[in-house]
């Protein structure tokens, strides 16, 4: 099954709510900032050591995440701030949840290792780095929905560490620096490619070269 699959059998599970919230008129923004407000406490959690529960409340989170644009779109009423807010917003429900797993980490007996601590740190860092890069090229005119590792398969995959328990989530917060990490590469790359291709489309299109060599609208050679 393919993510636009996957995302397509969500859409319709949660079809019958998009419908109901729509009818009542609730506000896309009141379901973002709701998310949000699971999302944190949700961290909280985490951070007392409840590790399942928090998942629980990360999923619902992204629940939101997915029934906010959808509710937006079914009422006609999807906006540019509508959408910075929703991605404002959730660059701060991931920073809380990798805080609330850090805190969980040092404070639980033993502590945590250099290592863990590393991990978590480059986990967060790459994550937002991910959607930065994204954010940063799309302001730049150029598409970037690239890369292994996007939003909804973060949430998934750290979801699944935190049902798991402490030793899964550590390795699986491994997983998902590496693979976050390789999609800022990945995301870099592709905007380089795109970004060279369209400075050489403007550098033909600058001027006609002639048949000396020569470009006809400033006499100078290219190069």
């Amino acid at each position: 099954m393919t993510k636009h699959q996957f995302k397509s059998i969500l859409r319709k599970i949660l079809s019958p709510a998009v419908s109901t919230l729509s009818a009542w008129g609730v506000p896309p923004v009141l379901v973002t900032l709701f998310g949000l407000v699971l999302a944190l406490y949700g961290a909280m959690v985490v951070a007392e050591g409840k590790l399942a529960l928090g998942a629980v409340f990360l999923l619902l989170s992204g629940f939101c995440d997915v029934l906010d644009g959808d509710i937006a779109r079914r009422r006609g009423v999807a906006s540019r701030f509508g959408g910075f807010l929703d991605s404002t917003l959730d660059r701060v429900g991931e920073f809380a949840y990798f805080g609330g797993i850090l805190y969980y980490a040092v404070n639980r007996p033993g502590g945590a290792s250099a290592y863990v601590f590393c991990v978590v740190m480059v986990a967060l860092a790459a994550s937002i780095l991910t959607s930065y890069a994204r954010a940063r090229a799309e302001g730049l005119g150029y598409a970037c929905a690239v890369g292994i590792m996007e939003r909804s398969e973060r949430l998934a995959l750290l979801a699944l560490g935190l049902l798991l328990g402490y030793k899964a989530l550590v390795v699986i917060l491994t997983i998902l620096a590496i693979t976050s990490v390789y999609t800022v590469i990945q995301r870099i790359v592709h905007v380089y490619r795109v970004s060279r291709a369209d400075d050489r489309g403007a550098e033909t299109a600058g001027g006609v070269e002639s048949p000396g060599g020569k470009n006809a609208s400033d006499g100078t050679a290219k190069t």
